[in-house]
């Protein structure tokens, strides 16, 4: 009998251990996981600050990009600002939005 409790006792420490290790293995691959993300940069057009929108007009392509920011990014901003925001691949909603300022090269004569 005494030999069936140290069975028993021995494999509920080992199972219990065994999932202390895969509940550690499954929160470090969650840590590493990257958020990836993409770049607009272009100029404000519109500020909506009851929806905490911007839209945004691409350099590049001349299209409109609606873009959620949080209310204190939009408010150190003003229509006509030059902006590059780092948005969530997939989505509309910022990581970031800064200040850009455009790179002129100089004309060579």
């Amino acid at each position: 009998m005494k030999k069936n409790i140290f069975i028993l006792a021995v494999a509920v420490l080992v199972l219990g251990m065994t999932g202390l290790t895969f509940a550690q293995t499954a929160a470090v691959v969650a840590k590493n996981v990257e958020v990836k993300t993409y770049a607009v940069k272009g100029k404000i057009v519109t500020i909506d600050t009851k929806q905490n929108e911007i839209v945004i007009k691409e350099n590049k392509t001349d299209l409109e990009k609606t873009i959620i920011a949080d209310a204190n990014i939009i408010a150190s901003f003003k229509v006509g600002d030059e902006v590059k925001a780092t948005l969530k691949e997939g989505s509309n909603v910022a990581i970031s939005v800064k200040k850009h300022v455009r790179k002129v090269e100089p004309k060579q004569k």
